[in-house]
């Protein structure tokens, strides 16, 4: 580790001042968390494989126009007309498409499960904002850059996105928005290219911050795990990373340049680090042991200095 560290010490633009809004246990483990994550990948930076987090360290504004990794896909526009006759379609307020069978016309209001905005209606009328749309022609709207929605219109329940699992795309999140987070506390530039990235008007620092912690309630729902726990994963995940070799032929897929590139990176991302998520239990096991161990020893030594 004591190498590793040297990365970020020996290059003065690479490193930076973190800092987050409190102390508690939780923003301790965040913090810990996207150190590790700069460091292996400031220190991996011609792993072809892992250029996505890179851009997300060197040059976020790159990304904008990019299929970002586990960014959702425009749902409807791969169902295509199978899904043709079955209801009236309706989009909330963010563009989220959803149906209404029999009638068409809403007698009940939901809430959207990707923003949690209203949907639906009540006595035939669909609440303010929702409109209906003509899937025939919609056209494909999957987004290019980040898509995620602010971290409180985020669901923390688990699930998959394509062909990653829940669990996967939880761990890529949390190392892109590691990544992010540090980023935006390098300097005002870097902080207004990660906003740009993000579309948000709102302190990057502080929404990346956010969306950690809902990655990290993800997590821990996903792998019925605490937070140490899980954030022992991700830490075991990182190792995986920075010891082992990753595939070398997929520069394609790493351009990111199309949906199908982005699906081709994720399931190459998932299978590189399968080793960690097969033995997830034994990793967590070990490390666990491990910090138990250190515990004691500094009880022990601090009360063998109070004597």
């Amino acid at each position: 580790m004591r190498n590793m560290a040297t990365i970020l010490l020996q290059s003065q633009d690479n490193f930076v001042l973190l800092s987050v809004p409190s102390q508690n246990p939780l923003h301790r483990l965040l913090l810990s968390v996207v150190i590790h994550t700069a460091v292996v990948m400031f220190s991996k930076m011609s792993t072809s494989l892992l250029q996505p987090f890179v851009k997300m360290l060197t040059n976020p504004a790159a990304l904008v126009d990019l299929y970002v990794p586990t960014m959702p896909d425009d749902i409807l526009s791969h169902i295509g007309t199978a899904i043709i006759g079955i209801g009236t379609y309706y989009e909330c307020p963010n563009g989220h498409p959803y149906v209404v069978t029999e009638c068409g016309r809403p007698t009940q209001k939901f809430t959207c499960p990707v923003c949690h905005e209203d949907i639906g209606g009540i006595n035939h009328q669909p609440v303010p904002r929702n409109a209906t749309i003509d899937v025939t022609q919609r056209g494909d709207r999957t987004q290019r850059g980040y898509a995620l929605p602010a971290p409180e219109k985020r669901s923390s329940d688990p699930a998959p996105e394509r062909q990653l699992s829940a669990i996967a795309c939880c761990l890529i999140r949390i190392l892109m928005h590691s990544a992010l987070f540090w980023t935006s506390n390098s300097n005002t530039l870097a902080s207004d290219a990660v906003k740009q990235l993000m579309k948000s008007s709102s302190s990057a620092p502080q929404v990346l911050l956010s969306h950690l912690e809902k990655d990290f309630e993800t997590l821990t729902k996903a792998i019925k795990r605490n937070e140490l726990e899980s954030s022992v994963l991700v830490h075991a995940l990182l190792q995986h990373i920075y010891y082992s070799r990753s595939p070398q032929d997929i520069s394609s897929a790493s351009q990111l340049q199309t949906s199908a590139q982005r699906s081709q990176w994720e399931l190459e991302f998932q299978s590189f680090i399968s080793p960690v998520l097969k033995n997830m239990e034994q990793n967590i096991k070990v490390a666990m042991k491990s910090i138990l161990n250190d515990d004691k020893k500094r009880i022990w030594q601090t009360d063998a200095y109070c004597a």
